[in-house]
């Protein structure tokens, strides 16, 4: 609270009384992240052709992740680390996402099914016991 405080110029009573607590501040925290940048990710995606879209979405974490100087990773990944484990809401909060997140891989790869370009993609045919490399 004192490192939002000091940067924001509020006191703790107006964003006590915003957000009721801590936990309620984390939550429009994670909603807005999951909205600004996992949705946003997904809208930008979803406007391009399937193979297209996957690789912009793996590239776009990636370079967030290579310029993360500090270090903070994914407030997503993070919370489903450190909250969901303990705690129903937030546990339903980031199932819902990373559903939402799955939905926009199984649309992507079924619209490429079974005779479209991931079928015939040498990059992504591998032997028994390999990775797929995107």
């Amino acid at each position: 609270m004192k490192d939002l405080t000091g940067k924001t110029g509020l006191t703790a009573a107006s964003l006590y009384n915003a957000y009721g607590d801590k936990r309620g501040l984390f939550r429009a925290a994670l909603d807005r992240y999951v909205s600004e940048s996992i949705g946003n990710r997904i809208r930008r995606c979803e406007a391009l052709p399937p193979l297209e879209a996957i690789h912009s979405f793996f590239d776009e974490i990636l370079r967030r992740s290579l310029n993360d100087r500090q270090h903070k990773g994914c407030m997503l990944v993070n919370s489903a680390l450190e909250m969901a484990p303990h705690d129903a809401e937030f546990q339903k909060i980031i199932a819902g996402v990373l559903t939402r997140i799955e939905g926009f891989f199984s649309g992507a790869s079924e619209q490429v099914r079974p005779t479209g370009p991931l079928r015939n993609h040498s990059r992504l045919q591998s032997s028994p016991g390999t990775c797929l490399a995107f």
